[in-house]
């Protein structure tokens, strides 16, 4: 569960260090970009950061991330008809910004439906043993 929630911060952090990388290269006032959708993603990267610190074992922390995660998700499936035109206008940016947004709901979507790993109890160097004389 440990690399789910790391992946899941990743991906969310990712989207939200392109957001900000926009904020600061267009025009547009800061507060276009602070809206229901980016605060959504601010909580769901908080809740992916709070899991891995914590080592979370259970599921929920990823229904948790998938719900605040949707409304930026449902933004960007609007925009994949215009996709060459949004990335031919943002570039880089502007693609890292939806490729982490599907792959933080991606993640969060696998997290619930797969089975969590079993837990690892085996010490990473093997014990050692006296030999048989």
């Amino acid at each position: 569960m440990h690399r789910r929630w790391q992946l899941l911060f990743a991906c969310s952090l990712v989207t939200l260090g392109c957001v900000a990388w926009l904020t600061e290269s267009l025009p547009a006032g800061r507060s276009v970009w602070l809206n229901p959708a980016l605060l959504g993603m601010l909580a769901a990267c908080g809740t992916a950061t709070a899991a891995l610190v914590a080592g979370a074992r259970r599921r929920w922390p990823a229904a948790v991330v998938v719900l605040c995660a949707a409304p930026l998700g449902c933004s960007v499936v609007e925009l994949l008809p215009r996709l060459p035109q949004f990335v031919a206008s943002l570039g880089v940016p502007g693609l890292l910004v939806i490729v982490g947004t599907l792959a933080t709901l991606a993640i969060g979507l696998f997290t619930l439906v797969a089975q969590p790993p079993p837990p690892h109890f085996e010490d990473p160097v093997p014990r050692a043993r006296a030999s048989p004389r």
